[in-house]
């Protein structure tokens, strides 16, 4: 099941992602709002993680996949 974090803030966000990662092995994907990509891309952008955004079918709703690269 993909975790849904739409209703979080996005600093919230950033900190159960946080926790979400040290977990995961492998990709993380879960369901934001277009303000959460943003952030997500932003605060993602000189991570060891590349981040895979897909639009879906429910109003202002995104598929974030955050897959780790070998850096």
């Amino acid at each position: 099941m993909t975790a849904d974090f739409r209703e979080e803030s996005c600093t919230y966000l950033m900190l159960k992602l946080k926790v979400a990662l040290k977990k995961a092995d492998g990709p993380f994907s879960f369901l934001g709002t277009a303000t959460q990509v943003n952030t997500v891309e932003g605060g993602f952008q000189k991570s060891a993680y590349t981040v895979s955004v897909e639009k879906q079918e429910e109003e202002d709703t995104y598929l974030i996949t955050l897959i780790p690269t070998d850096k």
